[in-house]
């Protein structure tokens, strides 16, 4: 079944108004909808007192007109009631600094008690909505590995650990990492330091198993969530979005093999025919060697002041046939509707701040209705490529060290970028490949 819809937040709206959009969703041939990464505090308004009743009537509503639900158990945006009174779950940055409730992602994924209550909340939703047969997928809270670096003290003992369980002993890291360049060889394990503020760079073997181990972290709390969810006996797929490319902290190889599906946020320039953007989305493909979901798709007009970010006629269109062609089993633009709040007021969406249908409403229903025609056709479709890419996240933290000594920083990825390219401009398909990848069919 090919998924049609969008990013949806019924807590940001009147109830008496979720029927209308409903509606124009169902007109749309929208038939999933994107739901929950934000509402923690609306799943759990106390410390354990949950409560599902609001999303109960919501999903029931959505089911009503044949949308169904991509679920997404929160993580990082934890309660004011939970980090306000554990101010030590805050992320310490590399310069010291703790960051404030107030924003989103400022939270140690190391922390023990985020992780208990996260995952708690995760196993009472499995728990509620595993036999509820609107609910297609569960979506991993939001952007996995966008928060900073954490250089807190338990983050600092866990980086101890990961250190002792790759090197063994200490004498072996210092003849690794070549630490009596400088005199920096240690005594022990903890005695290494976070790569936190210094003079001047940091040893480049240090960084890189910092990018390692901060990676890990992701992947480890990734493939704990899922677990949950499974065990719980959920048994839709699970997936979460990835950040496409300009995001290169986590090891997506790694975070796929304990997803279902792979899926990720996609945003291109407007106007522009931008071949080397679809790059991003042969490294998805490439990640499980399997089609894959678009969670945010960029949409409508965005209002930011000094920026021109609109779709012309037919762009939306374009936009929605090029990541099938790259190999898209479900599209959930971002968002429905236009927030008249926060930080992303001016984001752009598929209806107006009033929820009112706008030129890219009635340009997505277009879509819907020839992806409704088509699918028959695109069902169990294959991406076929005869070239593939080394694309190595290893390689690229090493080369982006943001230092004279490592060369320009998007090196890396511009030369990556310019292979896929003219191999795209000259009409051959590429994979990439990397860790996990099968390189005997090439």
């Amino acid at each position: 079944m090919f998924y049609y819809g969008a990013a949806y937040y019924p807590e940001h709206r009147d109830p008496v108004k979720w029927e209308y959009d409903l509606d124009l969703m169902q007109k749309a041939h929208i038939n999933a909808l994107r739901v929950g990464e934000f509402a923690w505090k609306r799943f759990e308004p106390s410390n354990g007192k949950y409560d599902f009743s609001w999303l109960d009537n919501f999903i029931e509503k959505a089911y009503y007109r044949g949308i169904r639900i991509l679920l997404c158990p929160p993580m990082r945006t934890v309660p004011s009631w939970l980090a306000l009174s554990h101010k030590d779950m805050f992320i310490i940055d590399y310069e010291g600094r703790r960051l404030e409730f107030g924003s989103r992602y400022t939270f140690c994924i190391n922390h023990p008690l985020l992780r208990e209550k996260a995952f708690a909340l995760a196993e009472k939703m499995a728990n509620h909505y595993k036999n509820n047969p609107a609910i297609m997928g569960w979506h991993l809270d939001n952007e996995y590995g966008d928060e900073p670096d954490c250089h807190c003290t338990l983050c600092t003992n866990v980086w101890h650990e990961w250190l002792k369980k790759r090197y063994s002993n200490i004498s072996s890291l210092n003849y690794a990492w070549g630490n009596v360049f400088w005199g920096l060889e240690y005594n022990s394990f903890e005695q290494i330091p976070t790569p936190a503020f210094t003079k001047a760079p940091h040893n480049p073997a240090h960084i890189l198993n910092w990018r390692r181990f901060r990676s890990d972290c992701t992947v480890q709390t990734i493939a704990a969530h899922a677990k949950t969810i499974r065990k719980a006996g959920a048994v839709q797929p699970v997936t979460t979005n990835f950040q496409a490319l300009w995001n290169p902290r986590t090891n997506y190889f790694d975070a796929a093999t304990h997803l279902d599906v792979c899926g990720t946020n996609y945003y291109p320039p407007y106007g522009s025919y931008c071949p080397e953007t679809s790059f991003a989305l042969s490294a998805l493909r490439s990640y499980k060697n399997k089609n894959f979901y678009i969670h945010e798709l960029r949409s409508g007009s965005h209002t930011i002041p000094g920026e021109v970010a609109t779709p012309t006629p037919g762009e939306v269109m374009k936009l929605g046939f090029h990541v099938i062609a790259n190999g898209a089993d479900g599209i959930f633009f971002f968002r429905w509707r236009q927030c008249p709040f926060g930080c992303e007021q001016t984001h752009g969406s598929v209806t107006g701040f009033d929820g009112q249908p706008t030129r890219i409403y009635h340009e997505v229903a277009e879509l819907g209705e020839k992806i409704r025609k088509l699918e028959p056709f695109l069902e169990d479709t294959i991406i076929k490529s005869s070239v593939a890419i080394l694309y190595d996240f290893q390689t690229r933290w090493l080369m982006e060290l943001n230092n004279r000594w490592a060369g320009p920083v998007n090196l890396y990825m511009d030369r990556c970028r310019l292979l896929y390219t003219t191999l795209r401009l000259h009409g051959i398909n590429v994979d990439t490949v990397g860790k996990n990848s099968d390189f005997t069919k090439y």
